[in-house]
């Protein structure tokens, strides 16, 4: 297993989050819990860096909402369960990567 694919299973691990098939920092890829032949794809760019995804809660009910102008970017509503997931991987892995630059040697404590 390639470095960077094991960062990313431990990232999503860490997070809770088990079925992340592939991603980078900004795109990411959701196996279904419905169907694990379903995969939903998560963009963190899009709607001014709120997210979109292309499962059918966001597709049927938040972004019509978004387009509309019901509800803004960034608000809880504007969100599924998906962005959430790919969010919090996220946080995590910048947190990390702070971490390995503030603290480059690992076997050393910060006081």
């Amino acid at each position: 297993m390639s470095e960077s694919a094991k960062e990313r299973d431990d990232s999503a691990r860490a997070c809770g989050v088990l079925k992340v098939v592939s991603d980078d920092w900004t795109r990411w890829h959701f196996q279904s819990t419905a169907d694990s032949a379903i995969y939903h794809t998560v963009d963190l760019l899009e709607w001014d860096c709120s997210g979109e995804c292309s499962c059918p809660h966001f597709q049927m009910r938040i972004r019509p909402l978004l387009a509309g102008r019901v509800i803004k970017p960034h608000s809880e509503q504007a969100v599924c369960k998906h962005i959430r997931r790919a969010n919090k991987i996220l946080c995590y892995r910048v947190k990390r990567q702070l971490q390995r630059q503030l603290n480059p040697n690992p076997n050393r404590t910060r006081k």
